[in-house]
């Protein structure tokens, strides 16, 4: 079963930390274990990921803009 929409917009209610199931590795190359949002800010999840059994940087989706 597939989302309804692939798009779903959220907007940060406090500071957090989303942590990650596998680190993915950083533009400077440090490995990433985890994603700090700050309140306000808005996050795009994309979920065209639901079917698959790994997710690796190629296809995982996820974006927060300030």
């Amino acid at each position: 079963m597939f989302p309804a929409d692939a798009l779903a917009e959220r907007i940060v209610m406090e500071d957090d930390v989303i942590p990650l199931g596998k680190p993915i590795q950083a533009a400077d190359g440090s490995l990433l274990h985890s994603i700090s949002v700050q309140k306000g800010q808005v996050c795009l999840v994309f979920c065209l990921a639901d079917h698959l059994t790994d997710l690796s940087v190629d296809n995982l989706h996820f974006t927060c803009c300030q």
